[in-house]
């Protein structure tokens, strides 16, 4: 075994990822798993069976705007996550808790002003996909209302 699979190896037994050691040792993805396969390394299973120490449990993260939350695989709320990574959207994830109960997937946890990382309780209402539809649709005639009103009156002070 040459001192580039040692320190593969090495590298992977303290928690880093195929994707790291590749970009810290310059060799490709694939490399990197035909050495560990090469010298009977058991490949570890993201968040399952051996857990990634690289995941920090209660992270927060944004996407699309929307803050994103790292659960323990123990925490109650871990199967309103996803089940894979234990990400969930932080706006599910205190409606979940303020309801006291797992947020079932087709329920929809709407912003009422619109600002996705806006979690205050009182700016988050629980709906269903038909309602979340048919809000969605009345904000957007109001909005264009009012806009059309906010047009009407530059016309009369003209």
């Amino acid at each position: 075994m040459d001192g580039t699979a040692m320190r593969i190896i090495e590298l992977y037994n303290e928690g880093l990822g195929c994707r790291r050691i590749s970009a810290l040792v310059n060799k490709s993805k694939s490399a990197i798993h035909e050495i560990l396969v090469k010298n009977n390394i058991a490949r570890r299973k993201p968040y399952g069976g051996v857990i990634n120490r690289n995941r920090k449990v209660g992270n927060k993260y944004k996407v699309q705007g929307y803050v994103v939350v790292i659960l323990a695989l123990d925490d109650f709320f871990y199967p309103t996550a996803r089940q894979k990574t234990g990400h969930i959207y932080e706006h599910r994830l205190i409606m979940a808790k303020y309801l006291g109960r797992n947020i079932h997937s087709w329920e929809i946890v709407h912003h009422k002003n619109h600002v996705r990382d806006d979690n205050r309780i009182e700016n988050l209402q629980l709906v269903s996909d038909d309602r979340h539809i048919q809000i969605t649709i009345l904000e957007r005639k109001i909005q264009k209302l009012e806009e059309q009103i906010k047009a009407l009156k530059a016309q009369i002070k003209k």
